[in-house]
């Protein structure tokens, strides 16, 4: 039997885009580590974080593996070694697909949760304004529960203004983080690694 978060995602994506399964083989967008690379970010969105890696230059110290959508068991193959020892942080938007891929790379790989959360919108200077956020689309308000069961109460990890917009069937993405950050980009990326989630 195949794993309820790839059941969800195979059911639902002519539905909705966010659920996406990418073909075998459907590459990466990768920025290699340096020799003194701790950190690796793992991103849904590529477009956000090149972004941030244009803008920091030769300084950036973190590495990166990017690709929208639920990755693959052929997938975890190729990705235990990119991250060998060092620590792997997770990117994504505050919505139930990316929280589900988070809750399904946690299952095989030690990660961290270092996505949309009050913590990091405020440390880098967003406004935490309903502006800024987006309806959900009626397959991810269906999607919660089982969000719920694979990680638990979301306060704790989104805090409760992120968290509260997915009970009110609400959500923000990377890009409002993106384009509202208020820090430079240095601060940005110690944001981005410092999170304790």
């Amino acid at each position: 039997m195949k794993h309820p978060i790839y059941e969800w995602f195979a059911a639902h994506e002519a539905d909705d885009w966010d659920f996406f399964l990418p073909l075998n083989g459907y590459p990466f967008s990768v920025v290699p580590p340096k020799p003194e690379t701790e950190n690796i970010i793992y991103c849904t969105k590529p477009h956000c974080l090149h972004r941030l890696v244009h803008d920091l230059g030769s300084k950036h110290s973190f590495a990166a593996i990017m690709r929208s959508g639920l990755p693959c068991d052929d997938d975890l193959d190729w990705l235990r070694p990119q991250v060998a020892s060092r620590k792997l942080l997770f990117l994504g938007d505050a919505d139930p697909a990316d929280l589900l891929t988070f809750a399904w790379l946690s299952e095989h790989l030690t990660i961290r949760y270092a996505g949309l959360s009050d913590a990091l919108l405020l440390q880098c200077g967003v406004e935490l304004n309903d502006e800024l956020t987006i309806p959900m689309s009626k397959p991810e308000i269906a999607a919660l529960q089982l969000v719920a069961e694979c990680l638990g109460e979301m306060q704790s990890r989104l805090g409760p203004w992120c968290s509260g917009l997915l009970s009110s069937g609400r959500k923000i993405e990377l890009e409002a983080l993106f384009s509202f950050a208020k820090c430079t980009p240095s601060e940005f990326e110690c944001a981005l690694t410092s999170q304790k989630g």
